[in-house]
């Protein structure tokens, strides 16, 4: 059995339909969680104001942590990551399945400005950063869920 290394705890606390706040330990503001408009037609609880879903910070957070990755095998290379030498265009691709919009797909897109002479190391960094991305693999093996409950009767 593997060693736990880190326990991420937090609170959601579900405020009007559709909208919930998640509470990070040690972050100081709250998370907002919600629908947008790409997403609409399939609930039936309006909303105005587009926020991200949960399946949004799911994808931005497999797309920043490659991200952070690559730039760090980048710069283990002797290669600068910054100012603006890494960006990454991403997309989540939402599918309908059994009634229910399903992340079925992280499509990253980068853009990397190395310097002359250093393309084929950065080709090296980009072939190897997928294995290293915590996110990515967690994602990739499937993440057990489970679940408990209180109750109380008001």
């Amino acid at each position: 059995m593997p060693d736990r290394v880190h326990v991420s705890r937090m609170r959601i606390v579900q405020k009007k339909r559709p909208l919930r706040l998640a509470y990070l330990q040690g972050v100081e503001q709250p998370i907002p969680i919600r629908l947008h408009a790409g997403v609409k037609h399939l609930h039936t609880v309006p909303f105005e104001e587009n926020l991200p879903s949960t399946l949004d910070y799911v994808a931005a957070g497999v797309a920043g942590c490659m991200t952070g990755v690559l730039a760090g095998a980048l710069e283990g290379r002797q290669i600068p990551s910054h100012p603006d030498k890494v960006t990454c265009e991403v997309q989540g691709i939402f599918e309908n399945i059994d009634g229910k919009a399903l992340l079925t797909k992280i499509h990253l897109e980068y853009r990397l400005k190395v310097p002359k002479g250093e393309a084929g190391d950065a080709r090296r960094a980009l072939q190897i950063h997928g294995d290293h991305c915590p996110a990515s693999l967690s994602v990739k093996r499937g993440i057990e869920v489970e679940w408990n409950y209180g109750l109380t009767e008001e």
